[in-house]
């Protein structure tokens, strides 16, 4: 390389310090070994620009066998001076050792915080010189530097290295024999970019920058037609910055580039993202065989996996046993065609959509009807299967959305053994029920006329006055089919309070509640009407 040449970078390199205020001070750390022939060899020294601190004395923090690993602090205008004798003399003075090339100087590089975390344990973006010697020598091995030694904390030449200087190496990595020159851009950093459906997020964190001064640029890239080929899409500039900044794209898109940028006119930060793929991707090709790869698999069983029992309430629900006939195809499908994904998926996805189906699978999951076995199957309980043999009467019935949510409810708790949480609901609900005929056949004279039943006042009426209450105004008849289950819960909603037998453990009367729910519901709904 031409002295014009290493000028040119040394040039570049001063005005970029120049630029970055906030540089006060360089911390130094240096791999070096005498040769045979008295020479010393620099197997790698890094300066790493520092905004704060205090100056250094060297420092040996391993030396054996002519090979010393050293460190030291210096002012940033002593830096200046050292590294322009270097590019003009082509000599590194390290403490009182003396490095000669001849070196081959490279021009400047960018490595983003990701990057920067990887080779040199720095969270920021980094500028890099990098000054390579022509002689590439490896690192000593651990048996000529006697590391067997309880005291040193490493067994491995390349380990001491990384111990000391904190820089990842490797025999083969071009940060070995080199000079590395590292201004981190301390201003701030992207901490991730997601790209997903119609949205860009980028998550920053600007430490305790002004959000003013920056701004991000990106672009999107999709594929070309059907060529394996990407095209930009579309880019653009945002310049109100935030700890999370939304973008939302006009197209969906495959790729994405996004550069954090300070306003005065440099790159702080880059990183790069792939849409990432739900279940959605999926629709136009899970209808053919062995429709999914792995990563669908993964998608499929995390979105059947991932809702939880709480979240119940905003969940398609449908009969008074929670299941309808689309659910008794789907069940049927699993036991015909096997648990697999891709033998009993494209048969449901004939009559519906994936989305419904996820759902659907979610909720008999939830209420106990089928269980997922990871990472591409899903087996039948015995209720699932038990559900085979409902009635299509049963299945194809029509309970409010309301109603069939709060006997779900009711399901869960029985699956998750909170009986009290069962007796409890199942009486909130049949009163709920019973209030609400009430109040449809009286309209708004139902408190005129319930002070001449004789009970308690309708705001404190519980499900035993609420009966009384239907039976005397022929809402449904004494010792008919609602009388009868309604007082059958009612005892053993007392049994469960006071335990009276030891039958009566609160498993059974839980089940045996539930139960009696489901056939008032199906009796309210197509008898009572």
């Amino acid at each position: 390389m031409s002295s014009n040449q290493r000028n040119q970078i040394l040039e570049d390199l001063l005005s970029e310090l120049e630029k970055h205020e906030g540089y006060r001070f360089v911390e130094i750390k240096s791999v070096i070994s005498k040769l045979d022939d008295d020479k010393w060899h620099n197997y790698l020294t890094f300066f790493k620009m520092l905004q704060s601190g205090k100056t250094r004395p060297w420092k040996r923090h391993f030396e054996k066998n002519n090979f010393i690993i050293l460190s030291a602090a210096i002012t940033i205008d002593k830096f200046k001076v050292l590294i322009k004798r270097f590019f003009i003399e082509q000599v590194l003075d390290i403490d009182d050792y003396r490095i000669k090339g001849p070196f081959n100087f490279n021009r400047r590089y960018f490595y983003e915080s990701n990057q920067a975390k990887r080779s040199y344990n720095i969270d920021y973006a980094v500028n890099i010189w990098r000054i390579s010697e022509k002689e590439n020598i490896g690192l000593p091995d651990s048996r000529s530097l006697e590391l067997e030694s309880n005291d040193i904390p490493f067994t491995d030449t390349m380990y001491a290295v990384g111990y000391y200087t904190g820089v990842s190496v490797s025999n083969t990595s071009d940060i070995l024999n080199a000079i590395h020159i590292v201004a981190p851009l301390y201003y701030g950093r992207l901490k991730g970019v997601e790209l997903a459906n119609q949205e860009l997020t980028v998550e920053s964190d600007l430490g305790t920058s002004n959000t003013v001064a920056f701004v991000i640029k990106y672009n999107t890239m999709g594929r070309l037609g059907d060529s394996l080929y990407c095209e930009t899409i579309e880019g653009g500039t945002i310049d109100s910055v935030s700890n999370i900044t939304v973008i939302s794209l006009k197209k969906r898109a495959e790729s994405a580039n996004v550069w954090l940028y300070h306003t005065k006119g440099f790159k702080v930060d880059y990183r790069e993202a792939r849409r990432k793929r739900n279940v959605e991707d999926l629709e136009e090709t899970c209808t053919q065989e062995n429709f999914v790869d792995n990563e669908g698999y993964l998608l499929i069983t995390n979105a059947i996996e991932s809702t939880v029992e709480t979240e119940i309430a905003n969940m398609l629900t449908t009969t008074e046993l929670s299941v309808d006939s689309i659910d008794g195809e789907i069940l049927k499908a699993i036991k015909t065609k096997g648990g697999e994904y891709n033998k009993f998926f494209p048969e449901v996805l004939k009559y519906i959509s994936l989305k419904m189906l996820l759902q659907r699978l979610t909720r008999l999951r939830i209420l106990g009807f089928l269980t997922v076995q990871p990472p591409k199957k899903i087996l039948l309980t015995s209720l699932g299967v038990d559900a085979l043999n409902f009635p299509p009467s049963i299945l194809s019935a029509n309970v409010p959305a309301d109603v069939d949510r709060r006997l779900s409810e009711i399901k869960v708790a029985l699956k998750e053994e909170n009986y009290d949480e069962v007796t409890n609901k199942s009486t909130k609900l049949l009163e709920a029920l019973l209030r609400e005929k009430l109040e449809f056949k009286f309209e708004g004279t139902l408190k005129d006329v319930w002070p001449n039943l004789k009970l308690v006042s309708y705001d404190r009426a519980a499900l035993g006055a609420l009966k009384e209450a239907c039976i005397s105004l022929k809402i449904f008849e004494r010792n008919d089919t609602s009388d009868h289950l309604i007082s059958t819960i009612l005892k053993l909603r007392v049994s469960m309070a006071h335990e009276k037998e030891e039958i009566n453990y609160p498993s059974n009367i839980a089940f045996l509640t539930e139960r009696l729910v489901e056939a008032f519901l199906r009796n309210w709904y197509y008898i009572a009407g």
